[in-house]
């Protein structure tokens, strides 16, 4: 038995149901995390550019 304790739940990864739902959960944070990142790099891009200076 495998077992994933996340601050939420546990999950239990014998059970095909909990595996799926933490494989959608995987994917959704992956992808919230390359947003994240996107927009703290245009952020520090557009800053630069307010103050007219290259980087």
């Amino acid at each position: 038995m495998a077992f994933i304790e996340t601050p939420d739940n546990t999950i239990d990864l014998s059970h095909e149901n909990q595996e799926l739902m933490f494989g959608f959960t995987s994917v959704l944070s992956a992808y919230e995390f390359k947003r994240i990142r996107h927009r703290l790099n245009k952020g520090k891009y557009d800053a630069v550019a307010i103050k007219n200076r290259w980087i």
